[in-house]
């Protein structure tokens, strides 16, 4: 029992204790309610909630409702509320981390106008953060009392406002300390960088606190626009700013950094800085591969700074070294300056440009050469050019006609022809290689000498034919082969023509006239001359036999016993044609002669009479040509056919078979018909099988009672017993043989007119169900006529038609005949009435029904419709339609449109206008005013009702005007439903005169009697303002007064030097004056006009002065116009002269024997000299005061000289005559300027004297007192026979002419030689008076003094090279005035070399080697010298062997005509063996060294070479396809090379045809190796074999090379059929053409991709096209769907890789425009979003819009809205000239800001007419679209937080509204979704019974996204009472403290043991 009160007992016993304390204090009924209302006071009162939310600021929240900032958690709010009528209560309450408070009181009854504070104060940590809140004394509302809720929503607060500063430092970038660089600065928070001397700013950065700053919308080099032109920094965007921070600036300093622009030249380099200690601080910039531009920085320096031009490559020097455009290089510039240093003293302050060039080191080289062909070096004739080092160089010698080379020597060095290369052209070319040296060149040409021969033979020339056998001439001397080859018999280089190369035998592969032969080699050469001239003819063309079809083919009948053939033989030699009647062999043909055949002009041969075997039907002829080459064609056979079947028709058909009218008694057609036959030809006759059938050629169709046939032969001549299927036509005429029923006759016909039987149309199979034989064709249709009732009747023409207009219905009244010219057609067959459409049975009939023969044929009828019959027409238009149609289907429908009107029409508008656009009418409003004819347009109606509504109308007739109460005219009306009147009536001439005053007014009368009120003219249907109209023609006057006039000229002109004033009054008394403007020389002074009231008389002033004066007649124009409210106009004019100019010199020229150089044009400055003259001078001075009307005229000249001395005469004055001009006279010596100025009539002259170009008059005796001309030369070593200076080279003589005086006009001269005399040399040069060279040779003269445009001295150095003695020199020169002057000067010149040449007696060597030989040889060394001396000869002997030969006595033989002829010979014999040199040197007397001569070498090679081939490109595609360039490389491995003896065989075509086979760039040897390389790198085919034969005859093993393709080409591909960025509204057939040599047919790639649609296969075919194919699109489909944007890529790839592509980009565009959506339009199409964006959208068409009609329309939410271009949206054009218009459209996104849904609508014409909406289903480019920026609202109706529910499920209900569309909603109950159902925007749910408090969150999203999470916290589901009462705490707690008080210390015992059980649970928590 103990045990029991310890534990359970103690248990029961609390529990009861708790029952009873409840049961005595808790009142239930309280707690039930309570369930419903948790917020209850103690006595039952409803408490009051105050909630709201705490925000600091910051971004807005997405879990919140409002946009003021971020929550704020642990805030303390306080409220202040009353309690009683004085005292005032707090409670204070914590935000949550939502910043959300919720602040219940229980002991607060609301009642209106009570007082309540709050008080928000922020979190400890954030007290110097934000400033306390106070919401001051708050009143409560009624609302408030009535739901017992304050809800305050969002409180704010603010940040602390605090102290902040700008601050700024300096630091520096490049190593310098920042007290070097600048100083900066801060006052009143202005930032100032100030850049020390060589520094600048290089940037500015700030932290705004901790965070990077920079002023609104600037970038981040905004610092530099606060920086001044000076690089000063000075910043005040923060002065007089409150700050919100701590500012920072930094402000960087750097050195100022130099552009140094450079431009180095390939292989030069520069170095900057060159001059520093430390390699690394230099900057080197090299050009090594080729030439470059650029710059370099350099930083601020003020110490010396060094830079160095350099090369890079030692074979180059410098040329130029330019700093900052001046040259540095002193040195002398040659192959040794490499380098180059310039030194910047005052450092680098400033940019620079700097320029180094290098060229390559060069070497001369000179040729000297004799007459007889040219010499070229590296393609250059000049006689010395400059050879890059290293460089080959080019000899190319070219002999003249018949010309040869008889020396070849570089730096006296004999070159053998050996190392000689012939050319194609006969041309010579030799090579040196890698020059290192200056290079002379001695060529020497002579003639080739020439033989007269006749015949081949006779030059020892063989004729070979293909076989090697010698051919022979036929009786014309001809000579023909299919080949034939030249060869000469002693083995000697042969060629045709001079301009050739040769070579042992020249093969012919075509026709050649052979005249002359060249023989021998390059230094000894024959030239052979055929009296004769030998023909070759090589004919490789074997004769053809040709035959025409008909030729080939012969057909003949049976009858025929012989026959005739003719065909052609083709071949230029044609010699015969043979034929035979068997088949022969070609040697049979050739070698025995048969029948021969009659040959005519162009081939054509015939042969007559061949006998044809009897009883044969087939025969067979051969015929042959032959030609004079002996060539026999093929056999060309003739086959001859016989027979005499006549042929027969199996089938026949009507065609059309559709058309055809079949009945019992005839067959009809309305159009050509065609009868289609087949028939066939037989091959059986009289039993005979295999019978020869020529075949049917035509059928003939026919009646039985007509001659005229029908006519159809086959297309294709049809052979044998094939089926003929011929078609005949029979045409539908009117005279042809079935206009009326015919029987029809056909027969079948062959090619040799053997006819089948007559057949009729049943007797054939035919293919139309025909019975019956008779046909007939009829074109001509019922004639039906129509007539509808006369009385009432208006016709009208309306679109092609009649329209039969009436008040009542009439009757119509139809007459049919089917007769023509009174014969018969084939009869009615039916007849129907229509009325609108309706047919009228009753009218209807049959006429074939009941015919059974053609005798029964209906051909008339007539028919009646009365008005009861047409009792349904309506008001307006009716169509009533009456169709007939024969037998033969033609048909004849007659439509009357008969109209009803019976609306009377009105008069609508006048319309008042000048008829002449020179009139004037003027509408003010206190009158209208004209002075011409008035139009009167007045426009009626007769389609609108009064009511507005449209009715029928016959059209208006006539408009009558009424001129006041008088009608004035009656006009038709035209087809703008107006008429046009003119008043007045009278013509209005220019009198003084008024027309016209009355009113107007009009009637309308219509096209059936109708007519209108009269009607008068308004304001409100006419354009004028007032009822008053005057015509009148009176015009304004006009006076002006002049206020002062000038001086008075000849003819009573007006000068004046001064403005002048004029008074004007204008006056009009009839209409009153509109304008007046006056204006002086253009510039309006007066305008004014008088609109707004009528005005009489005015007056005006103007002054010149107010204008500018006319340059061109230096006067003022005066124009005065007035103008009067009638438009009468009158103007005056008047002029006034200003003379303000000076009068101009026009020439000062002048006359005299002498010279005249000069046009006497003037200047102000002195002149060159221009007039040259020996005698006293004429002067003449013309002037001029100008051409203007305003100029006074020339008074006089005022003149003075000035000679070379500078002495001044005293000033001259002459009277000018009529023209200007004035004479004076200058004395001989004179020599200097005439100064002259002009004065007019009003004494204007210019400050400044003008002079003519200077004068010098020179006299003989002056002339005399100077020496002209001074010789000067070298003194020689010797003399002549004569005592002539003699000179062993050129002599230069120094020329020095000299005249101080006039100057130098000319000089002449001569060198002349009895000898060498292509030597002499003569010459003139003319020097012009500007003192340049200007005619003859100024090649050497310099030009040594001048006296200003003068040449006093001119020198030239004379270069005498004529090697001959008595040389003379001639002088001669001419001074500018005329005079002369002549000396010369003898000496001799011998500068030949002596000449040596070394023949041998024995030149034959070893067949195969010309250096090797078996006999002895003789050597005999020649000498050409006039001066020889045999002690300055010797020869120079080697012999390996070692045993030296001697040279014997030299021999002399003088020639007297020629000393330079004179020989010397002497001899050396080699006899013993050994490989020998032979060399032969000396000197003449001279001292002319001359060129020594070696003989050749001799040399022994039996070594085999080996050729070797290998590929630097192995890399092929598609087997042997290279897309690169292929080089081989050759390789022959040999001791004695000779690359002469190489043979490279090559062959290349390119798609078949031949190309070039390129060449090889010649071999370079390496020991015995040597190699040559040819490079395949142009499109083509290639193969090649090596052959070669050495020095010696051995013969290599031929190298046979495989053929491989070399593509470097890409393919060809373009795209054609329509053109790119076009627009397309007919057929769009785009075509791909693509080719390539090597074409692949897989390598092509189409695609096709719309704008719209996207990738689209393309639909299309493939044709082939020579080296390719061609893709052809179908045509794209016309369908709306397919209006598009396209794009083709197009791509092929060839056979070798290559890859190639085309584009093109267009638009199909036949329904109009096309719309095109950017991507961010599609995204959003049909669907909703939360921001608004710019609307783009292109709209595409074939023609241009009308820009003006173009509409854009907003709906939003249904309500249209027509936008403004250029304020809603832009629109962009584009295109045209060949290409698509482009619209591209912005609709600005404004205009989506609200929430709604929005349908974009734009609207257009085209200039066709097209109208384009984009809403048109067909265009699919509708665009529609929702914004929406709100979240969707949740509101609990019955179910709230906080709440306790005592049943076992909570039914709750919510709503759920979005403004727009919304998307999806969601309820979860804690962390579970739940189901609901919907009604409208009503969602119920269920809460389960749970004994904890439940969440529940409703989350809703829209269809832009936007979403709203509802939160019902703390929700309390239960029927437990105990766990209500639990968890009401208010209700709880009291009821504790309550038991408390009742029950005592015991209750108190039982709660604090369970107390203690609650605390001992929490513990083992």
């Amino acid at each position: 029992m103990e045990m029991f009160w310890r534990t359970k007992g103690k248990r029961i016993a609390a529990w009861l204790m708790i029952a009873l304390i409840m049961a005595t204090t808790i009142p239930f009924g309280s707690i039930r309610a309570s369930a419903d209302n948790t917020a209850t006071g103690e006595s039952g009162t409803v408490a009051v909630t105050i909630t709201g939310q705490v925000m600091v600021p910051g971004n807005d929240d997405e879990n919140t409702d409002t946009n003021n900032g971020n929550p704020y958690a642990g805030a303390k709010v306080t409220v202040t509320y009353p309690n009683g009528d004085t005292t005032a209560v707090t409670k204070e309450v914590t935000t949550g981390n939502d910043g959300k408070f919720n602040i219940p009181i229980a002991d607060w009854t609301l009642e209106a106008n009570d007082n309540y504070e709050v008080q928000v104060i922020p979190a400890e940590a954030d007290i110097d953060k934000y400033d306390n809140y106070s919401s001051g004394t708050r009143i409560v509302t009624d609302e408030q009392v009535n739901t017992n809720k304050i809800e305050l929503g969002a409180i704010t607060l603010e940040k602390k406002s605090a102290s902040y500063s700008v601050t700024a430092n300096a630091d520096a970038s490049d190593g310098s300390t920042p007290a070097e660089a600048g100083t900066v600065t801060v006052d009143a928070n202005v930032v100032t960088a100030i850049p020390n001397e060589g520094y600048e700013i290089a940037n500015v950065t700030v932290l705004a606190g901790d965070k990077d700053w920079k002023p609104d919308n600037a970038d981040n080099e905004w610092w530099k626009k606060s920086t001044d032109e000076n690089g000063v920094f000075k910043f005040k965007g923060l002065k007089d700013v409150a700050l919100d921070a701590n500012y920072t600036f930094t402000v960087t300093f750097a050195k100022k950094q130099f552009t140094i622009i450079y431009k180095i030249s390939q292989n030069g380099k520069l170095i900057l800085n060159s001059g520093a200690q430390d390699d690394t601080d230099k900057v080197e910039i090299k050009a090594e591969q080729e030439s470059i531009d650029g710059n370099q920085k350099v930083p601020y320096t003020n110490d010396a700074y060094k830079i160095k031009a350099a090369v890079t490559d030692n074979k180059y020097h410098l040329t130029s070294f330019r700093v900052d455009g001046n040259e540095t290089l002193t040195a002398d510039i040659n192959n040794e300056l490499n380098t180059s240093e310039y030194t910047f003293k005052n450092g680098i302050t400033d940019s620079h440009t700097i320029e180094v060039t290098v060229v390559i080191d060069t070497y001369k080289v000179t040729v000297n050469k004799n007459e007889g062909g040219t010499v070229k070096v590296n393609e250059s004739e000049e006689t010395e050019i400059e050879v890059a080092v290293d460089s080959n160089v080019t000899i190319l010698l070219t002999p003249d006609e018949d010309k040869q080379i008889s020396k070849l020597q570089i730096n006296g060095q004999d070159i053998s022809e050996t190392v000689i290369t012939e050319k194609e052209d006969g041309s010579l070319e030799y090579i040196i290689s890698g020059i290192s040296e200056n290079k002379s060149i001695e060529v020497e040409f002579k003639d080739i000498p020439t033989e007269k021969v006749k015949g081949l033979e006779n030059a020892n020339v063989q004729l070979l034919d293909e076989k090697n056998q010698t051919l022979t001439a036929d009786e014309d001397g001809i000579y023909y082969a299919k080949a034939a080859m030249l060869k000469v018999s002693d083995d000697k280089n042969i060629k045709l023509t001079f301009a050739t190369a040769g070579s042992d035998k020249v093969e012919l592969t075509q026709t050649k006239e052979i005249n002359q032969i060249y023989k021998g080699s390059i230094f000894d050469r024959k030239k052979y001359v055929f009296d004769t001239a030998v023909k070759i003819v090589i004919d490789n063309d074997i004769p053809t036999i040709e035959f025409t079809k008909a030729e080939q083919n012969i057909w003949k009948t049976e009858a025929d016993t012989t026959v005739d053939i003719t065909g052609t033989a083709v071949d230029e030699n044609l010699k015969k044609v043979v034929w035979s009647a068997t088949e022969l062999t070609p040697d049979d043909v050739v070698l025995n002669q048969k029948q021969e055949a009659v040959l005519n002009e162009n081939g054509k041969f015939e042969i007559s009479g061949i006998q044809l075997a009897e009883n044969q039907n087939i025969d067979k002829i051969y015929v042959y040509a032959i030609d004079k080459a002996k060539q026999c064609s093929e056999a060309g056979v003739i086959t001859v056919y016989r027979d005499s079947a006549a042929p027969e028709i199996t089938e026949v058909s009507l065609i059309p078979a559709d058309t055809i009218k079949k009945y019992d008694f005839g067959n009809y057609y309305n159009a050509n018909m065609t009868v289609k036959v087949t028939a066939k030809d037989v091959d059986v006759k009289d039993s005979k099988s295999d019978y020869p059938a020529v075949g049917v050629k035509e059928i003939r169709v026919y009646s039985d009672d007509d001659t005229k046939v029908y006519t159809g032969t086959v297309s294709t001549q049809v052979s044998g017993t094939s089926d003929a299927m011929i078609e005949v036509t029979v045409p539908l005429e009117e005279a042809g043989i079935f206009a009326s029923l015919k029987e029809v006759h056909i027969k079948a016909v062959d090619a040799l007119g053997n006819e089948s039987k007559a057949y009729k149309l049943t007797e054939i199979k035919n293919h139309n169900g025909i019975v019956s034989d008779v046909l007939m064709l009829e074109k001509d249709a019922p004639v039906v006529k129509v007539t509808p009732q006369a009385d009432g009747k208006y016709e009208n023409a309306k679109d092609g038609k009649t329209e039969y207009w009436y008040k009542d219905i009439p009757a119509i009244v139809c007459e049919v005949t089917d007769q023509k010219d009174q014969t018969n057609g084939s009869g009615l067959a039916a007849r129907t009435v229509t009325v609108n459409g309706d047919e009228l049975t009753s009218k209807a009939k049959n006429f074939v029904v009941s015919i059974t023969g053609s005798n029964q044929i209906v051909q008339e009828d007539s028919l009646t419709l009365s008005a009861n019959d047409l009792k349904n027409v309506r008001e307006g238009e009716n169509t009533v339609v009456t169709t007939y149609t024969d037998i033969a289907g033609n048909k004849t429908i007659d439509t009357k449109t008969i109209c009803l009107d019976t609306h009377k029409p009105d008069v609508t508008r006048f319309n008042i206008e000048k008829k002449d656009a020179s009139k004037i009418l003027n509408i003010f409003t206190f009158g209208n005013y004209g002075n011409g004819v008035i139009k009167v347009t007045v426009t009626a109606d007769d389609l609108h009702s009064d009511d507005g509504s449209e009715v029928p109308s016959a059209g208006l007739n006539e408009i009558t005007l009424y001129v006041g109460e008088e009608a004035y005219q009656t006009k038709a009306v035209g087809s703008d439903n107006t008429a046009v009147f003119e008043l007045p009536a009278e013509t209005v001439l220019n009198e003084q005169k008024v027309y016209l005053d009355k009113k107007i007014s009009a009637t309308v009368t219509d096209n059936v009697g109708n007519q209108s009120e009269k009607t008068l003219v308004t304001t409100a249907n006419s354009n004028v303002k007032n009822s008053n109209l005057m015509i009148e023609t009176v015009k304004p006057t006009i006076t002006s007064v002049l206020s002062a006039e000038g001086y008075v000229g000849k003819n009573g002109i007006i000068y004046n030097n001064s403005d002048t004033g004029v008074r004007i009054k204008v006056e009009d008394k009839d209409s009153g004056i509109y304008s007046v403007k006056a204006s002086v020389n253009n510039k309006e002074l007066v305008n004014v006009s008088y609109p707004d009231q009528k005005t009489v008389t005015e007056s005006y002033e103007i002054n010149t002065k107010d204008a500018v004066i006319n340059a061109d007649t230096n006067s003022y124009d005066m124009v005065i116009t007035a103008i009067d409210n009638a438009g009468n106009e009158y103007f005056k004019t008047q002029r006034v002269y200003k003379d303000i100019t000076a009068p101009e010199i026009l020439s000062i020229d002048m006359e005299a024997a002498g010279n005249k150089e000069a046009d006497g044009s003037v200047s102000y400055t002195e002149t060159d000299y221009g007039y040259y003259f020996v005698e006293n001078t004429k002067v003449t001075v013309t002037a001029t005061d100008g051409s203007k009307e305003g100029d006074s005229g020339v008074k006089e000249i005022h003149y003075y000289t000035v000679d070379t001395n500078g002495t001044k005469s005293s000033e001259q004055i002459v009277q000018a005559d009529a023209e200007g001009k004035v004479t004076f006279v200058v004395q001989a010596g004179f020599k200097g300027q005439i100064y002259a100025c002009a004065y007019d009539m009003l004494n204007n002259h210019e400050e400044r004297y003008v002079t003519p170009s200077s004068l010098i008059i020179e006299t003989a005796e002056q002339h005399a007192r100077e020496k002209h001309i001074d010789f000067n030369k070298a003194a020689a070593a010797s003399k002549d026979a004569k005592g002539n200076e003699l000179y062993e080279k050129d002599v230069t003589v120094d020329v020095t002419v000299t005249d101080t005086f006039s100057g130098i006009r000319s000089v002449e001269w001569t060198v002349e030689s009895p000898y060498d005399k292509e030597n002499n040399q003569s010459g003139n040069v003319e020097i012009s008076n500007q003192g340049a060279f200007s005619s003859g040779n100024a090649d050497g003269w310099s030009q040594t003094k001048k006296d200003k445009n003068l040449v006093t001295e001119l020198k030239k150095s004379f270069t005498v090279k004529n090697n001959s003695n008595e040389i003379k020199m001639h002088i001669k020169m001419t001074d500018r005035a005329g005079n002369t002057s002549e000396d010369e000067l003898i000496f001799s010149i011998d500068k030949t070399k002596p000449e040596i040449k070394i023949a041998f007696d024995n030149e034959t060597p070893d067949a195969e080697n010309t250096t090797m030989f078996k006999e002895n040889r003789v050597a005999t060394i020649t000498v050409t010298e006039r001066n020889f001396e045999a002690a300055d000869f010797k020869a120079d002997i080697t012999n390996t062997d070692g045993v030296i030969p001697e040279l014997s006595a030299w021999q002399t033989t003088e020639n007297t005509e020629n000393p330079d002829q004179s020989v010397s010979t002497a001899t050396i014999t080699f006899a013993e063996d050994g490989d020998y040199t032979l060399s032969v040197s000396g000197k003449d007397k001279a001292a002319n060294q001359a060129e020594t001569v070696k003989a050749d070498d001799f040399t022994i090679d039996k070594t085999r070479p080996v050729i070797t081939v290998t590929y630097d490109n192995n890399n092929a595609v598609n087997g042997n396809y290279y897309a690169a360039a292929r080089t081989a490389t050759i390789q022959i491995e040999e001791h004695n090379f000779s690359e002469n003896r190489v043979r490279i065989t090559g062959t290349a075509t390119d798609n078949g045809a031949g190309i070039s086979f390129p060449q090889s760039g010649g071999f370079t040897g390496n020991g015995d190796v040597h190699t040559a390389t040819i490079t395949c790198g142009t499109d083509g085919l290639y193969n090649f074999n090596v052959e070669y034969t050495d020095m010696a005859g051995n013969i290599a093993e031929t190298y046979t090379g495989e053929e491989y393709y070399v593509d470097l080409t890409e393919p060809e591909i373009e795209i054609v059929g329509v053109e790119d960025y076009s627009a397309n509204n007919g057929d769009v057939i785009p075509q791909i053409v693509m080719s390539d040599t090597n074409f692949d047919t897989n390598g092509v790639n189409i695609e096709l991709v719309g704008a719209n649609q996207g990738s689209v296969a393309p639909e299309g075919s493939y044709t082939n096209q020579g080296n390719g194919e061609t893709f052809t699109f179908q045509n794209f489909p016309k369908e709306q769907s397919y209006d598009d944007i396209y794009t083709i890529n197009a791509t092929l790839t060839d056979m070798a890789g290559n890859e190639s592509n085309a584009t093109v980009t267009f638009s199909v565009n036949r329904f109009g425009s096309v719309y095109v959506f950017d991507q961010t339009l599609k995204d959003i199409e049909g669907t909703y979003i939360q921001n608004e964006i710019d609307v783009k959208l292109k709209e595409v068409n074939v023609d241009s819009l009308e820009h003006d009609k173009i509409k854009v329309v907003v709906d939003t939410n249904g309500t249209p809205r027509t936008l403004e271009e250029g304020i809603d949206y832009q629109v962009q054009e584009s295109g045209g000239n060949g290409q698509w218009y482009q619209y591209d459209y912005t609709i600005n996104k404004s205009l989506f800001a609200g929430d709604g849904r929005y349908i974009v609508t734009l609207y257009s014409e085209d200039i066709a007419g097209n109208v384009n909406e984009n809403i048109d289903e067909s265009k699919e480019a509708e665009i529609s679209f929702g914004v929406d920026k709100t979240a969707p609202v949740v509101i609990p109706i019955d179910v709230e937080s906080n709440a306790q529910y005592p049943v076992d499920t909570k039914a709750a209900n919510v709503t759920v509204n979005d403004n727009l569309v919304l998307d999806s909603v969601e309820i979860y109950i804690g962390d579970k979704k739940c189901d609901y159902t919907v009604d409208g925007e009503n969602y119920q749910f269920n809460i389960p019974n749970n004994t904890k408090k439940q969440d529940v969150t409703i989350m809703a999203v829209d269809a832009a996204g936007n979403k709203t999470n509802y939160v019902l916290n703390g929700i309390l589901v239960t029927t437990n009472t105990f766990i209500r009462w639990y968890n009401n705490k208010p209700l709880f707690v009291g009821s504790i403290a309550g038991a408390a008080v009742v029950t005592g210390g015991g209750v108190g015992a039982a709660i604090a043991l369970r107390s203690g059980r609650i605390k001992i649970r929490r513990k083992r928590k």
